[in-house]
């Protein structure tokens, strides 16, 4: 049995021995066991992150099954495109077919035709022709653009335009000027091994839309429209484009409306005797109206680029010499 202490100094003993055991026991109860319980949890946290990291290293590596087939569609979708937009060598007879067919539906005459050198790549080879079509400005303009619009990536180069030699079609458009457009038709084949016929991607007659393995593409399409334009090689005074001359204008008659925009002028063209009912903005080949008055009519008249103004006079016919 431990005796009690008795003097002053084991008291004072006991008594610091007592509070320092209660210190360290608040201290570890307190501070010590709750930042273990803490660090404990963050290693645990620390331990499931690497964890996660190493499968994720691990499946980056080798690929999921399910990425590695989409991967593989993708890339499938991809050659399909590349196939239609490049072709093997056994579809260059068929675009070339293509070529002719759209200048024949655009109303050219074959000339001739040859092939070019061709010039070998290290991914895909050059091939090209050489055409020579005869026809109008307006249907090389619309035979090009139909070129230009074929699923195939081919380029035309090098044209060229001539007067034709010999007499235009019956059906040719009256005074135009029959042309010979000679030019080089460019497209790329795929090098590689040969594609069996049953292996073959068919030239499809349109390449637009999300049609090709759900592949989203778009070909762009070209469209020549003639109306409106003038062929700049037919002849201006055999055409009838230059026609009224202001010169050959004269003014016969003159119905002025007072209170509104609705005067009418009548204008003759002397030299083909044809007759014009004119109203404020009517034209009338390169001659426009622009205003109508009791006794005269202003007209603007556009020439090459050149804008000038006119006045026609309403001349009294019984004091009118006409010679």
């Amino acid at each position: 049995m431990i005796a009690r202490p008795t003097s002053q100094r084991d008291q004072s003993l006991l008594l610091v021995s007592v509070v320092a055991f209660a210190c360290l026991f608040a201290y570890w109860y307190l501070v010590h066991q709750p930042r273990g319980v803490a660090m404990a949890a963050r290693r645990t946290h620390v331990e499931a992150l690497v964890a996660s990291n190493t499968v994720a290293r691990a499946v980056l590596a080798r690929g999921s099954a399910d990425s590695l087939d989409r991967q593989q569609a993708a890339l499938e979708a991809q050659l399909r495109a590349m196939r239609v937009l490049i072709p093997t060598g056994n579809e260059v007879p068929a675009l070339l077919d293509q070529i002719l067919a759209a200048a024949r539906r655009d109303a050219l005459e074959l000339e001739d035709v040859a092939p070019v050198e061709t010039v070998t790549g290290t991914s895909f080879d050059t091939y090209g022709f050489r055409l020579s079509l005869r026809g109008t400005h307006h249907e090389i303009g619309a035979v090009l653009a139909s070129i230009a619009s074929l699923p195939r990536i081919i380029v035309p180069a090098h044209l060229t335009l001539a007067p034709a030699t010999t007499p235009g079609r019956r059906d040719a458009p009256a005074g135009a000027q029959m042309l010979v457009a000679t030019f080089d038709v460019q497209t790329y084949v795929a090098r590689g091994e040969e594609v069996s016929p049953a292996a073959e991607v068919a030239v499809p007659s349109e390449a637009t839309g999300p049609g090709l393995g759900g592949l989203p593409f778009q070909r762009e399409v070209f469209a020549y429209e003639s109306r409106g334009r003038r062929d700049p090689f037919a002849s201006l005074l055999t055409s009838g484009v230059s026609r009224p001359l202001v010169a050959d204008l004269r003014v016969t008659g003159i119905l002025v409306d007072p209170v509104g925009a609705n005067s009418v002028a009548m204008l003759r063209d002397l030299a083909t005797g044809q007759l014009y009912r004119a109203k404020e903005g009517s034209v009338f080949g390169r001659v426009r109206v622009t205003a109508i008055r009791p006794r005269e009519v202003a007209l603007v008249v556009e020439e090459f680029g050149n804008t000038r103004r006119e006045v026609l006079m309403l001349k009294d016919p019984r004091k009118e010499q006409i010679p």
